[in-house]
């Protein structure tokens, strides 16, 4: 770099490496608002002068004027992103809780020793600067650490240096949103604001501003339901929004507005919802990033009330983790506010007994072909991926829409129940229906055939398993199981006879990491019901199943006109039922008279029913 450059954020050289550390000093050029102690100790080109006027006048930026010992960068570097980086970083990260023991006895280290690993490694000129990670671990380092000159003067050269070069990425087609936002948002925000006495530096915080402030409502619902194509990545995405939300008011800027803030704060409490006791979000496909640190932060930021159930939830979330017994939260549905939520425009629903770890949970996402399903019992995840489905009529195969529709959402304290449709050619319709029942612990799931020209139909589906399952079928009835370390799932065919010495062209097998439901049927339409039961008074309890005969003015009803079954499981007992023509007219079954299209109940010990879920026909 020739002697005499100008360095800032509207002129940087592309030689900065070549310059002296002389020279890169006096190069800077500063805004005429940047105190006269920092711009002459940077002239007299001596790193050691600049960084002592230089930590005094960030103590003056933050608000408290102290250095939190924290790196919340970490929240975001995911393993394989770079070793050396993952593994210097790795202290700073939420341990997993562990059983207690006998505690070593080791000197203790002060923050800025260990802190120096990374700051070393983030400083050396070999170490690449390109990924988000990097840089973002580099900027808070610099803000939140006081480190000798012979640390920080490499790290604040490279870091500057890094930022200096770093390019708006103009076609953000295809790439990760959290990526993209990290790159054209975070980065310019968060260096703005540390490097705010440079010249430009205004303008860099101010882009990065605007780039944030657009992210937030483009993939946030009103009520602060994110769109199912985030969901892989939500944990990544709105860690870097409460990152810039912490350094916005860590240096007293400008950020969010009120409703912006209620937005995120609201996106942070749905996001605490899918939060399963593993300290995992679902619906990630694995991602290895722990939410927990992101959530108790967005909790403090926002000062989420004592009253608030999220809140409740998260010291839930906790307490599962350091290995402590769950608080005495009643797993009925009888909260003030629902810890379920459904969102047209995001095309997700979240189905969720109560407000604890433990809780039962499905997650849908019906953006794609396949709707994608994420359930947990107990907290444990047992199903997870897309929801297969097949369907052939007569000799053509059906090919699936690209994305389905939500027709039905309801939620009270009895059950959460979602309907997802998908119209076909003609007059053909899909319905996949969902209910998690909150009091009874089982879900119901089942595909609604309709619309057919009477024809011969060839219907297959598959619920991906999660693996470490082990499944197991009954010898007797088409019962099958599933069993991990802590919990066993009884799973339930409906529409197949129970008894096994009664012969059906029907099928369901778990094998291959899927439960697979097949149905052939003639006709205009067919229900393919199934039930997962996990509740652990009905473990050891005897089941048994059979279809219902439907009558509408005392005729009988073809299966493709209505279908009824009746689930008793021990001395609990349940009626399924379904129209799939409607006609107008009060149809029965086992004695309960109905113009719903959809009903499900329990009955009670006199035989009553005592509805669950009833919805009208459209």
């Amino acid at each position: 770099m020739a002697t005499g450059s100008s360095i800032s954020f509207r002129t940087a050289p592309a030689d900065l490496g070549s310059a002296t550390d002389a020279d890169f000093l006096r190069g800077l050029t500063w805004n005429r608002s940047a105190p006269a102690e920092l711009v002459a100790a940077a002239a007299t080109g001596e790193p050691a002068k600049f960084l002592r006027a230089w930590r005094t006048r960030l103590k003056a930026l933050r608000t408290n004027g102290s250095s939190p010992k924290t790196l919340q960068a970490a929240w975001s570097i995911t393993a394989g992103v770079d070793e050396q980086l993952d593994r210097v970083l790795a202290p700073f990260r939420p341990a997993k809780a562990l059983k207690k023991r006998r505690a070593a006895i080791h000197p203790r280290a002060s923050w800025a020793e260990k802190i120096e690993p990374a700051a070393r490694l983030l400083g050396n000129p070999a170490t690449d600067m390109t990924p988000s990670a990097s840089l973002l671990s580099g900027l808070e380092i610099l803000a939140t650490s006081s480190l000798s000159t012979e640390i920080q003067w490499p790290l604040f050269r490279r870091v500057l240096t890094a930022v200096l070069q770093h390019g708006p990425m103009a076609n953000t087609a295809g790439l990760a949103p959290d990526v993209a936002l990290q790159s054209n948002g975070e980065i310019p925000f968060c260096a703005g604001l540390l490097f705010i006495d440079l010249h430009g530096a205004a303008e860099l915080l101010r882009r990065g501003q605007k780039v944030i402030k657009k992210d937030l409502p483009a993939r946030a619902d009103n009520d602060g339901t994110v769109h199912a194509e985030l969901a892989a990545r939500l944990p990544l995405w709105l860690a870097s929004l409460i990152r810039c939300t912490a350094w916005a008011e860590a240096f007293e800027a400008e950020l969010w507005d009120m409703d912006e803030r209620t937005l995120l704060s609201d996106v942070c409490e749905r996001t605490l919802a899918l939060c399963r006791a593993d300290g995992r979000l679902a619906l990630t496909n694995g991602l290895a990033v722990d939410p927990l640190p992101v959530l108790a932060a967005a909790a403090e930021l926002f000062e989420w009330p004592a009253a608030n159930p999220s809140l409740s939830c998260l010291k839930s979330l906790h307490r599962h983790a350091s290995g402590k017994k769950p608080s005495g939260t009643s797993r009925a549905g009888g909260a003030l506010v629902m810890p379920s939520n459904q969102s047209d425009w995001a095309r997700f629903a979240l189905l969720r007994s109560d407000w604890t770890a433990t809780a039962d949970t499905v997650a849908v996402t019906h953006h794609e072909a396949l709707p994608q399903l994420d359930v947990t019992i107990g907290g444990e995840p047992i199903i997870h991926g897309p929801w297969g489905l097949q369907l052939r009529i007569g000799d053509a195969q059906i090919e699936l829409a690209e994305e389905w529709s939500c027709v039905c959402w309801e939620t009270d304290p009895e059950a959460d129940y979602v309907e997802l449709q998908m119209c076909g050619p003609g007059k053909l319709r899909v319905e996949r229906m969902i209910l998690l029942s909150r009091t009874d612990q089982f879900l119901f799931l089942a595909d609604s055939i309709s619309g057919v020209k009477n024809e011969r139909m060839e219907y297959a589906s598959q619920l991906p398993v999660v693996s470490g399952l082990t499944a197991t079928a009954d010898t007797e009835t088409r019962l099958a199981h599933l069993r991990s370390p802590r919990s066993r799932v009884r799973v339930i065919p409906l529409g197949l006879p129970a008894n096994r010495v009664h012969s059906t062209p029907h099928q369901c097998a778990i094998g291959d990491g899927s439960i697979r439901l097949n149905h052939i049927a003639e006709g205009r339409g067919l229900l393919a019901p199934l039930v997962l039961d996990w509740h652990p008074n009905r473990r050891n309890a005897a089941v048994d199943w059979k279809p219902l005969t439907v009558t509408e003015e005392s005729k009988i009803l073809r299966p493709d006109q209505a279908a009824g079954y009746r689930l008793r499981v021990g001395a609990s007992q349940w009626l399924f039922y379904r129209s799939l023509q409607s006609t107008g007219m009060s149809r029965a079954v086992l004695g309960h008279h109905t113009f719903n299209e959809t009903v499900i109940a329990r009955f009670d010990k006199a035989g009553d029913v005592e509805p669950l879920l009833m919805i009208e026909g459209s």
